[in-house]
């Protein structure tokens, strides 16, 4: 063989295996763009899963039918040290919330559960802050459908002991918030009283409802008490009602009162949650 022949050969071989370098380059690149693309995951790696959403909130989230525009006035250049802090929990949660919503969008079905976040300077942009009136600094704006607003303050975002911030309970007021200005109609529920019930005024924790009144109310539920010996009847808006019996004797139920709440749950297909002493007699 001739030397320019073996030559020419080997010229062929080197761009026959520069080539399909190419070609399995791309195709590996395309084919890892295409994972991302379809199975992603994301990973919370802040101190005790920070700025993860509960599996809860994920769920409210999923349902959301309306955008809600979420306005946020903290900077991260104010003077007050606090507000700086919190300015980056929130920027940091508000992520995940963005993130969850993002395929609530579907034209076909007229459905946009989107949540949209900015980030104001009520000061250097005055004008914007009329248009969206808002007037007031280092507060996070809900807006919703139908007008519906609402404003979460500073101390809202955190609990606190002696005055001094003890957790982060951004998630938490965030989505009751966002609930809020989703869903202004709110269902309402009702604990009876009269005849020895726990209270939802009581903070005993043996007696005591006003835990589980606090955490249906940021779960966007109305409540309230109702009392039949009073009342007479059960209101037309009550979508439930809760009888807590504590241990003890309680009082007995009259005769209409027993009728009002079997004509609830009969004629109008009411709700009723019973808890009752293991120990107790039901009949």
């Amino acid at each position: 063989m001739l030397p320019i022949e073996s030559y020419r050969a080997a010229r062929w071989l080197r761009t026959t295996n520069l080539v399909l370098q190419a070609v399995l380059f791309l195709t590996l690149f395309g084919g890892l763009n295409y994972l991302a693309l379809h199975y992603h995951w994301r990973f919370d790696l802040s101190q005790h899963r920070r700025y993860s959403l509960s599996p809860e909130t994920v769920s409210y989230l999923r349902e959301l039918t309306h955008p809600v525009h979420i306005v946020v006035t903290l900077t991260p250049d104010s003077e007050n040290a606090d507000a700086v802090q919190a300015y980056h929990d929130v920027q940091n949660l508000l992520r995940e919330y963005v993130y969850v919503t993002a395929t609530n969008y579907d034209a076909k079905a007229d459905r946009d559960g989107r949540i949209q976040v900015d980030y104001l300077d009520v000061y250097q942009n005055r004008r914007e802050a009329e248009a969206l009136k808002i007037d007031q600094s280092d507060v996070i704006q809900f807006l919703g459908p139908l007008d519906s607003r609402r404003t979460v303050m500073l101390n809202e975002l955190y609990e606190y002991e002696q005055k001094r911030r003890t957790s982060f309970k951004g998630e938490q007021t965030i989505t009751a918030a966002i609930l809020d200005v989703s869903y202004p109609q709110r269902k309402k529920i009702c604990f009876l009283t009269g005849h020895g019930e726990m209270s939802t005024d009581n903070v005993s924790p043996v007696r005591g409802l006003s835990g589980l009144r606090e955490e249906l109310r940021l779960r966007n539920f109305d409540i309230e008490t109702l009392d039949l010996s009073i009342t007479r009847r059960v209101p037309d808006e009550v979508n439930l009602i809760i009888i807590c019996l504590p241990t003890g004797p309680t009082g007995r139920f009259q005769p209409f009162e027993e009728e009002l709440l079997r004509q609830y749950l009969n004629s109008r297909a009411g709700r009723i949650i019973l808890t009752i002493d293991p120990a107790r007699n039901a009949a």
